[in-house]
């Protein structure tokens, strides 16, 4: 890539960073919905094109600096940036011999890698506190499960009340079942459910999968439904998502009401016309 090529390109990105902040939208009330308006371009002399490009794209690009220094737990010294940036656009030298620029980056990286070592230990420790409040919690809400009429508990200590009895053949770990479930943290929140799905673009529909495809305390109560049983289970945080995932806090204990409607296994193996 040539020189020129680099420098065009390098300022199309510039430019393109800075559109959100440079358009005026048009305001039509009759454009199609996902359709942005179109930008309205105001033509302009190339004195006051400069004017307004300069201002933007050097507005944008250390407003992003910013940002980023501040999320590192710098604040910068406005004084000192401006005059490094009126130097720097006037072509002059940093005013800072090279040895003290080596040893104040060095220091700025050093601070920097000790603030972020500090937020981790932070994190880590709101995790821990969360992780154990999680564990107590459902911990106390099994226990008090157990005592309820009509429940039962698997191993694993997955416990399950039937809400409909089936009469169908209970799957086997290798077979593919079709299900619907609807499931829920203690407190009553919903994280994932085929019946009403908490992603509005996602539809009501039944799920398919193996019968050991999910986590250990769901394939648990899965493999002893017989097809046609409707059961709430209650998944103690080990048999399922233990330390979490995204969108799941740790050691949360899970509630699922399931329907086990078919195992597909059989049907896929039965000869044809049976």
């Amino acid at each position: 890539m040539s020189f020129r090529s680099s420098v065009s390109l390098s300022l199309t990105c510039l430019v393109v960073s800075a559109l959100p902040t440079v358009g005026v939208v048009a305001q039509d009330g009759n454009a199609a919905q996902g359709i942005k308006p179109a930008v309205v371009t105001t033509e302009m002399s190339d004195e006051e094109l400069m004017k307004n490009a300069s201002l933007i794209l050097f507005y944008r690009q250390v407003a992003q600096m910013k940002l980023q220094l501040k999320s590192d737990g710098i604040e910068l010294d406005t004084e000192s940036a401006l005059e490094g940036a009126r130097r720097a656009l006037a072509g002059e030298e940093v005013g800072v011999p090279m040895d003290k620029i080596q040893s104040v980056m060095s220091q700025m990286q050093t601070k920097v890698m000790a603030i972020q070592a500090k937020k981790q230990k932070e994190m880590e420790a709101q995790l821990k506190e969360l992780d154990a409040a999680n564990k107590m919690e459902g911990e106390k809400y099994l226990a008090e499960n157990a005592k309820k009429e009509g429940v039962k508990t698997l191993d694993g200590g997955v416990q399950y009340e039937v809400m409909v009895a089936g009469t169908g053949p209970k799957p086997k770990p290798t077979d593919k079942v079709r299900i619907n479930y609807h499931g829920t943290f203690i407190d009553g929140k919903v994280f994932d459910s085929t019946v009403t799905p908490p992603d509005p673009r996602r539809q009501p529909m039944p799920y398919d999968s193996s019968a050991s495809g999910f986590v250990n305390g769901f394939n648990t109560a899965i493999q002893a439904m017989p097809v046609g049983s409707k059961w709430k289970i209650s998944i103690p945080s080990e048999q399922a998502y233990k330390m979490g995932r995204p969108g799941m806090p740790p050691n949360k204990t899970l509630i699922f009401e399931v329907e086990l409607l078919d195992i597909l296994t059989e049907k896929a193996a039965a000869p044809a016309g049976k």
